[in-house]
């Protein structure tokens, strides 16, 4: 047993030293790379699958110019240039940008019933957020 301790000894003082000097080396990365400041940045859980947030912006900007978006998503899909994507997948961000416009419609004009806003000028309406777009 005398035997089993010494080695335990030396282990542990070998997990010392090495952890040791890797701490050394840590630090002379840490000179060499600045440190990230700001905002960390998050994973995000609600992206559209398949399209990037500036690919959404496109999409939305087109929908927006298209009478009957549903039924005219090839033409939408050549105006945001997204003409690499298929119609099965446009058609899918088309019906989550239509299901959303509609269900915020929905609970904006809830809320107004419930609380109407009285004054002159211009009210902001409802808003939508798909992905970060």
């Amino acid at each position: 047993q005398a035997n089993d301790s010494e080695s335990d000894v030396e282990s542990k003082q070998k997990a010392q030293h090495s952890s040791g000097s890797e701490t050394d080396t840590d630090d002379s990365d840490d000179d060499k790379r600045p440190k990230r400041r700001g905002r960390p940045r998050s994973v995000r859980t609600d992206t559209v699958e398949g399209f990037t947030d500036a690919e959404i912006r496109r999409f939305i900007k087109a929908y927006k110019k298209f009478g009957s978006p549903l039924e005219r998503l090839e033409c939408i899909g050549r105006d945001a240039e997204l003409v690499d994507k298929s119609i099965a997948d446009l058609k899918r961000l088309g019906d989550l940008v239509h299901t959303s416009c509609a269900s915020a419609m929905q609970e904006f004009e809830e809320q107004q019933k419930e609380n109407p806003v009285e004054g002159k000028g211009k009210k902001p309406g409802p808003t939508i957020k798909i992905s970060d777009a």
